[in-house]
């Protein structure tokens, strides 16, 4: 455990809340929920790179813009793009054949997960979680897409893409796909049937967030509105831009010796999440 701690970055929250972790964690309460950094170690793209790529394959200029908050909106940019091709019947299969790893198949978190877990939850549309479990197991993952019933379903030897997969030729990716599928951040008309599983889940399970940039930001309004009972969690990267971000700002109140403004980020930094 010591080795380990070396690890950690020196804050009092977020060791309290590994600890807080590791004394609570059962199996059969926690599910983790896997996002796209898990992913990128594989050599599948990111958002933006996979953006890049669809705007060659296509040969359509659409300029990488931000919005007011200085955050890029990629859905918006996949419906330009969507919106101006002649045939958009292969829109998704273009993306599923792009969103492939081209490095490895799989890496030791993938292990490390089958073998903490046996059900999953997932924004991503790859299948390193799958294949992992069969390979390990010689267990095939039960599948859902979108959604799952409720609220009998058994949360053993499953995994959940919430946001779609290459089965049904479907992502959640375009901004009116968000719209639809998340219609209490959209205000919009659409199908609740996402929202009340996310809702379900947050209520019944502790999860585990994992590779997760929280730069979706239907997603993260979402979590952010529901009022939830249980405590979660979420594991990220002291390497990641959005740590590093906020530790520069840290450093520099630490580097005028503005103690508590800089103690101040870091609640923020920890509170932001939801």
């Amino acid at each position: 455990m010591d080795s380990f701690n070396d690890y950690l970055v020196d804050n009092e929250i977020n060791k309290r809340n590994l600890n807080l972790l590791i004394k609570e964690f059962k199996k059969e309460v926690f599910i983790p929920f896997i996002g796209a950094g898990c992913s990128l170690p594989l050599g599948e793209p990111d958002w933006e790179n996979l953006f890049k790529k669809l705007r060659m394959k296509y040969k359509l200029r659409v300029k990488l813009s931000r919005d007011k908050d200085g955050l890029v909106n990629f859905p918006r940019l996949f419906s330009k793009i969507y919106s101006r091709l002649p045939n958009n019947n292969n829109f998704y299969k273009d993306i599923f054949e792009i969103l492939r790893p081209t490095v490895t198949t799989g890496t030791f978190l993938h292990i490390y997960l089958i073998r903490a877990f046996d059900s999953y939850l997932t924004t991503n549309y790859d299948t390193p979680i799958e294949e992992a479990y069969y390979l390990h197991k010689k267990v095939r993952l039960k599948k859902y897409y979108l959604f799952c019933p409720m609220p009998d379903i058994n949360f053993k030897n499953c995994i959940v893409y919430l946001h779609g997969h290459r089965d049904i030729n479907f992502a959640i990716i375009k901004e009116e796909d968000y719209k639809y599928f998340y219609p209490s951040i959209s205000g919009m008309p659409g199908a609740p049937l996402l929202e009340s599983f996310l809702e379900y889940i947050l209520q019944k399970k502790k999860i585990i967030f994992i590779g997760s940039s929280f730069s979706d930001k239907y997603l993260v309004s979402f979590l952010k509105l529901k009022n939830r009972i249980n405590k979660h969690f979420l594991l990220i990267d002291n390497s990641t831009d959005r740590y590093q971000a906020y530790i520069k700002v840290v450093e520099e109140y630490k580097s005028k010796n503005e103690l508590e403004k800089a103690k101040e980020q870091e609640n923020k930094f920890y509170s932001s999440f939801g």
